[in-house]
């Protein structure tokens, strides 16, 4: 399950709201007038995972990965509808919390949406310290340092 709606690796010199409008066009026929507009940048994550079959398109198994993930939030009204658009998705679905977190308690995604997931619950007061016991250590795992140069 992908939850995010647009995503790609940040190439060498990109900004990251240059790569969000590429992305966004490749994968969801969003505008770049559109994204450069609503597009509002709200933090980035930070962790290390290990690649295996469930995260591995194509490379080796049991490589650990550094990742940095710079996240933009996009309210957007009823009249922009996102569409497929690079075939990358055969559809693009709109999902209610108890969904999401559903997915996240069957471990239906990616680390990397998973995170991301964490991190919007965080940001918009839907996980806290009164109601999710482990708070404080989810946090420090969204913003880990790996020790690793990154850019």
């Amino acid at each position: 399950m992908s939850i995010d709606l647009v995503g790609g690796s940040l190439p060498a010199g990109e900004l990251p709201i240059n790569c969000l409008i590429r992305e966004s066009h490749e994968e969801s026929g969003l505008s770049s007038e559109v994204v450069s507009k609503l597009a509002k940048p709200v933090g980035t994550i930070s962790y290390v995972t290990s690649s295996d079959t469930k995260t591995t398109s194509g490379g080796e198994s049991g490589l650990i990965r550094a990742e940095v993930q710079f996240i933009y939030d996009m309210k957007v009204g009823p009249e922009i509808v996102p569409m497929p658009y690079d075939m990358e998705a055969s559809s693009i679905d709109l999902f209610t919390i108890d969904e999401i977190k559903n997915a996240l308690d069957d471990g239906e995604f990616t680390p990397a949406n998973a995170c991301l997931m964490l991190d919007f619950f965080i940001r918009h007061g839907l996980t806290t310290f009164e109601n999710e016991e482990n708070y404080t250590q989810i946090i420090s795992r969204l913003h880990r340092s790996s020790g690793m140069q990154t850019f």
